[in-house]
């Protein structure tokens, strides 16, 4: 059983050099006392596990690049029109409970919603107490991620002017709009 990426490598190794590894030990041996004669292939050798090693380490980080992307970098078409839609879902889900259809789209609206409003208010503290007073808004102590998507769909009811805007910015603006900083520096 292969025990590290030591290991690993050297299996690799003699694999590449003599497609099996039956006397393994004794090639690696040749190899290290340089009484073998492939000692140059061996330099040789080493080189390319080197170049390979160098484009594992690249391949591997562009997919970590890759798959730390937020969602929204990759395809970002959300507008009002989406976010109007997903809180107006979390009001039915609350006000009207018996009529809420409860299918999946309509849940993952539910939690996009509450996820969003949920994260804008969070990164609103960290502003507010990490940054010394640079909130974006000034919510007071208790506001509610439900609060907070009322608050976005009566914004967006009172201006379907601007529902081509980004989902995130017109959720701020209604945040904002509701809760201002009276003491905010211009």
């Amino acid at each position: 059983m292969i025990r590290s990426l030591h290991e690993m490598s050297k299996v690799r190794a003699c694999f590449q050099r003599s497609g099996a590894c039956e006397g393994r030990e004794e090639k690696q041996a040749h190899v290290n006392t340089g009484t073998s004669k492939a000692h140059g292939q061996s330099k040789g050798n080493e080189e390319e596990r080197q170049i390979m090693n160098t484009h594992i380490k690249t391949i591997g980080l562009l997919v970590l690049i890759v798959l730390s992307l937020p969602a929204w970098c990759i395809g970002d078409d959300r507008n009002g029109n989406n976010l109007l839609s997903e809180c107006g879902a979390v009001l039915t889900s609350v006000d009207d409970a018996q009529s809420f259809d409860a299918s999946q789209s309509k849940t993952f609206d539910v939690g996009f919603c509450l996820g969003l409003m949920q994260g804008m208010l969070h990164m609103n503290q960290f502003y507010e107490y990490q940054l010394k007073g640079a909130a974006l808004f000034c919510q007071p102590d208790g506001t509610t991620t439900g609060q907070a998507a009322r608050i976005v769909v009566k914004y967006l009811r009172d201006h379907p002017e601007e529902l081509h805007i980004r989902d995130r910015l017109l959720a701020y603006m209604a945040l904002r709009t509701a809760f201002p900083c009276a003491n905010r520096k211009k």
